[in-house]
């Protein structure tokens, strides 16, 4: 029998932090392992595909991580009551659209410092959200062991998204 679509994925999240683990290691030894970028690599990873079949009932489960790893702030009279989105699909969408940034490490100018992500809502920033380097780590961990506990949803659609509302096509 195949596994379904939740084993695949508690093994794509297994084989991210194996991956990130051997970097990290490796970097000890030799400094041009670049684990940061390696982390970022990780974290995309980790938000895209499993978030991509996250159960919507299970999205608020990781604002208390976000909010305890992220600086997270609000823009443009825009509060945390009246947003509709979940602040991992805030980081997920941020990631998958190219709207985030690198900022330098203060003591070493041409490595990642910081990354800074935001989602937009009519052309205007609405809510940003930074991570540090210290907490890259940490945040990854915290976010795969969090998913590992997650039953993914069996994904037997395509979404096709419209204007206005999305719509399904089976496979």
């Amino acid at each position: 029998m195949q596994p379904g679509q939740n084993e695949l994925v508690h093994e794509f999240i297994r084989r991210t932090m194996e991956n990130l683990k051997i970097i990290q290691k490796l970097e000890c030894v030799d400094d041009q392992k670049f684990s940061v970028t390696q982390a970022i690599n990780s974290l995309l990873g980790l938000l895209i595909l499993p978030v991509s079949y996250l159960p919507k009932e299970n999205m608020r489960d990781f604002d208390d991580i976000i909010t305890n790893y992220f600086n997270v702030e609000f823009l443009n009279n825009t509060n945390r009551e009246q947003y509709p989105n979940t602040l991992v699909e805030v980081i997920r969408h941020s990631l998958a659209h190219g709207q985030f940034l690198f900022k330098p490490n203060p003591q070493h100018p041409s490595q990642i410092g910081s990354v800074v992500m935001w989602n937009c809502y009519r052309n205007k920033a609405d809510i940003k959200a930074t991570i540090d380097e210290d907490s890259l780590y940490e945040f990854i961990e915290k976010l795969s062991n969090k998913l590992k506990e997650i039953d993914f949803e069996d994904k037997t659609e395509l979404f096709c998204p419209s204007k206005n509302k999305q719509q399904t096509c089976s496979i």
